[in-house]
């Protein structure tokens, strides 16, 4: 059996779309015969404690010692790192702690192979390490870019040495899996190696929940109107200008009859911009603000809607929301507003909806459109369960045991 130390920044209790990713390869690839040990960050919920996840501190908030002299020394020392060219999310203080246990414990001889993410920097820079100190091979993970349109905005000197480190871990690791096809052509063009796409999924089980008409009925308060809804906040994750969007949904009611038969509701947190826009264009009613709802909650609501919203990010090319995958869950028609990003090869490939540009009157023709043709969406269940979890978890044990030496790699 193949012993897997997998190495990563996000993992419960911590509440953000990373965590998925890692917390479902632990869940899914001991059923292919690979025994998933954690390393992460320590956390003060003691109830996400195992023999199997191992916790360090960092300098982050929730670490339960964070207040003590050394937790503010580490933060002034990271700090100055930074300003010398370290990544915006390296941890100093979760790098010593995690070689510390891992060297002093002698677990790392244990291991027949690792499987690191990014983000953020720290797991690569300990799979480095490890690799060059005992020969340990490992698999690296990009869930976002590290120099390919990276998420926070670096210095001339940090994007210098960001380069190196990518360049470095690449070149040294057995495998390299992404999320995105246009990430992997990135870094294949870049380092002249073989990159493995593994999209995002959602769990299998989550597309067989039905929902009965009465809840339907109940969780959207319809009034039988006919229901476009969206998740999250807009701006949240990448800046876009939603003018687009709201005047978009302006022109579909302006150009038909639909304004009292038609409802745009979302879900999540918007900002004061947002709620102007929606009084400007005179979309008081059509468009409804909710607070945002647990993932429970947004499931039920998800797969009793009429259509579900995607909004991408304008000129992004290898930005892929989690949010998408969820979507494919509730098997519901969607529009992408997303043309040209990698999110329109989903969405047509599982043939769950329809794409449109960023401009309000192809979103305006891609509302309609939809409205038009909802009864003509027969949703393939095979094709969605190919983004689902478990099977993202098959093609990651796949890349793992063909990975060069990991079969071979001598435990000690």
């Amino acid at each position: 059996m193949i012993r897997l130390l997998l190495i990563t920044s996000h993992f419960p209790p911590e509440i953000s779309g990373g965590v998925g990713r890692p917390n479902s390869l632990f869940r899914h690839l001991p059923s292919h015969g690979i025994d998933v040990e954690i390393l992460t960050l320590l956390h003060k919920d003691s109830n996400y404690q195992s023999d199997k996840i191992f916790r360090t501190s960092s300098l982050n908030s929730f670490d339960p010692d964070f207040r003590k002299f050394y937790f503010w020394f580490l933060r002034f020392i990271n700090k100055i790192i930074k300003i010398c060219g370290g990544h915006n999310s390296l941890d100093i203080r979760w790098l010593i702690s995690a070689l510390q246990l891992l060297i002093k414990k002698d677990l790392i001889r244990s291991y027949s192979c690792l499987y690191v993410t990014f983000p953020s920097i720290n797991p690569i820079i300990i799979a480095l390490y490890l690799n060059w100190k005992y020969g340990v091979p490992y698999v690296v993970e990009f869930r976002d870019g590290l120099t390919f349109e990276p998420l926070v905005k670096m210095s001339p000197l940090q994007t210098f040495i960001t380069k190196y480190i990518e360049k470095k871990v690449i070149s040294n690791a057995n495998s390299v899996v992404t999320v995105g096809r246009t990430i992997s052509a990135d870094l294949s063009v870049k380092y002249t190696k073989n990159i493995n796409t593994v999209h995002n999924g959602f769990d299998a089980s989550a597309i067989f929940n039905n929902v009965s008409e009465s809840e339907l009925n109940k969780e959207l308060n319809k009034n039988n109107k006919l229901t476009f809804v969206y998740f999250g906040n807009i701006t949240y994750s990448k800046p876009r200008d939603v003018r687009f969007l709201f005047e978009g949904i302006k022109c579909f009611l302006n150009a038909r009859y639909y304004s009292e038969s038609v409802q745009f509701i979302f879900y999540g947190r918007f900002s004061k911009h947002e709620r102007e826009l929606v009084e400007e264009k005179g979309l008081v009613g059509a468009v409804i603000f909710m607070p945002p709802v647990n993932a429970d909650m947004m499931a039920k609501i998800g797969r009793c809607a009429d259509f579900l919203l995607f909004y991408g990010v304008p000129g992004d090319r290898g930005f892929i929301s989690a949010k998408l995958m969820e979507y494919l869950s509730y098997a519901r028609p969607i529009l992408g507003i997303c043309s040209g990003n990698e999110a329109e090869e989903i969405i047509n490939s599982a043939g769950v909806g329809l794409v449109t540009d960023f401009d309000p009157q192809s979103i305006a023709d891609g509302i309609e459109k939809l409205v038009q043709t909802r009864t003509n969406f027969k949703f393939d269940i095979a094709k969605l369960l190919l983004y689902s979890r478990e099977a993202q978890a098959e093609k990651i044990y796949k890349i793992i045991i063909n990975s060069k030496f990991i079969m071979n790699h001598k435990v000690d």
